[in-house]
Formats: C-alpha cells, structure tokens, sequence
C-alpha cells in the first residue's frame, strides 16, 4: 500500500523561502508537490514556469 504524502507545513515553506532571499535571492517562492508522481510534479514545473518571478530572474 502506497504512502500518503506528507504535507510540508507552511511555516516550514515560510523559513526556506526566507533562507532564500536571505542568502540574496532577489524573490522565492514555495511549490509543493508529490515527489512521486509524474502528474503532480509535471503541474508543479508548469507552475514555476508561469510564476513571474521565475522568468524575470533566469537570465
């Protein structure tokens, strides 16, 4: 029987996104996503590539 996922709690997405931009990161942001499943981490990469952020900073 398979594993549910455990969900990352927000305030533990909170302190990497600060790590982040505190090592200098102009911003971050948090996607989650199940690690094992194609669909899931397919969605999340279309996510992060329609994030502002993401696009204005990868040059």
């Amino acid at each position: 029987m398979p594993v549910p996922p455990m969900p990352v709690p927000p305030c533990l997405c909170r302190r990497a996104c600060a790590a982040v931009l505190e090592a200098g990161a102009p911003e971050a942001k948090f996607f989650g996503g199940d690690m094992r499943d194609a669909d899931a981490i397919a969605a999340m990469m279309q996510a992060v590539m329609a994030w502002v952020g993401a696009s204005r900073h990868s040059r």
